[in-house]
């Protein structure tokens, strides 16, 4: 069975579109690779359309193995811990970052994306542009995942695999 739902286990709201479920004891949840989704969303967060939250600069941070201090030295030379466990502490709020500050934790994190991924050539202007023009004075919203776009399913599936 696919249904849309909301999915709060990395600690902020992510909408799960035609998501596949399964029954465990009687109750259909999500089937969800955490791995899979926990780096999925580490790329995804820093073209974020809306402001990050409190919990999602928690995740990053504890994505990237990093105490608050050493955060704060990473970010740059305006930051220190307590200045992180305040915007952690908006939890699924907005937090209260400049907003320059916000475009360069994004472009850090786009970097540490493409290092990963090996990819040493990117318009680093049309990034610019991009978080610059697309981070919108909307408060916050969810990011919306479609299983079909960033999992695809095979349209036949071993029986038994998922609930019917």
């Amino acid at each position: 069975m696919k249904k849309t739902t909301i999915f709060n286990h990395l600690g902020f709201p992510i909408k799960l579109v035609d998501w596949p479920h399964v029954k465990v004891d009687g109750e259909l949840i999500p089937d969800v690779n955490y791995e899979k989704l926990e780096e999925l969303m580490f790329k995804l967060l820093p073209l974020k359309p809306t402001r990050l939250s409190g919990a999602e600069i928690k995740f990053i941070r504890h994505h990237l193995e990093m105490t608050q201090e050493k955060f704060a030295r990473w970010l740059v030379d305006e930051t220190d811990d307590s200045t992180i466990t305040v915007w952690e502490r908006a939890d699924l709020s907005p937090t209260k970052m400049s907003r320059s500050m916000e475009r360069s934790l994004r472009m850090q994190l786009i970097g540490v994306v493409l290092e990963k991924e090996r990819r040493k050539t990117i318009k680093l202007n049309e990034v610019m542009r991009y978080l610059s023009d697309s981070i919108s004075k909307k408060k916050i919203s969810p990011i919306s995942l479609s299983a079909k776009e960033y999992f695809p399913i095979p349209d036949k599936l071993p029986k038994g695999l998922y609930a019917h």
